[in-house]
């Protein structure tokens, strides 16, 4: 019995560190920012852990629009591609997947799509984005930061648990004795 009050506790504190752990985009082929002077046809997102089936994502021109594409899934990485490829002009692939923690997350990568054969020029390699206005990239950092915020919390009271379990234990063992 003893060691049952001791053995929870401990998994309990091993359940609450991985339970919280989400998946989260790892890398993308275009790269959030990116301007593409090349024919593209196949957008790839990767992500830090499996996916579970019913994970997506779609692909927005400008006007909002769907691009028509064919989407496959598998381990970790779901990529479009797409008949033709994509013409000239700013792109958006927002993904709604479920990590294999069973969590829905969403989110989104933007990229640019610049054939040499065009007459605009190009001067940065990624967008500029006006002071005070958030990327992706920096809500996506946000997110991850508050998620890691809450598994400290919870980590602290789960040993906060886990303390009161031991010492209920050893005072009904004086009680006994």
């Amino acid at each position: 019995m003893r060691k049952i009050i001791l053995i929870c506790p401990m998994l309990l504190l091993l359940w609450m560190n991985s339970a919280f752990a989400h998946t989260h985009l790892s890398h993308s082929n275009p790269e959030d920012g990116a301007i593409i002077t090349k024919d593209l046809t196949t957008v790839q997102l990767v992500f830090e852990g499996k996916l579970e089936e019913g994970s997506t994502f779609e692909l927005k021109d400008s006007a909002g629009e769907l691009v028509a594409m064919e989407m496959t899934h598998q381990d970790a990485t779901l990529t479009g591609t797409m008949a033709q490829p994509l013409t000239n002009g700013e792109y958006t692939a927002v993904w709604q997947i479920i990590g294999a923690d069973g969590h829905l997350l969403d989110g989104n990568i933007t990229f640019t799509v610049e054939q040499a054969n065009t007459t605009t020029e190009k001067t940065t390699d990624k967008p500029v984005v006006a002071s005070g206005e958030k990327t992706t990239r920096d809500t996506q950092k946000a997110n991850d930061e508050q998620s890691k915020e809450k598994n400290n919390y919870l980590f602290l009271i789960g040993i906060i648990v886990l303390a009161v379990v031991i010492v209920g234990f050893i005072l009904t063992r004086k009680k006994r004795a």
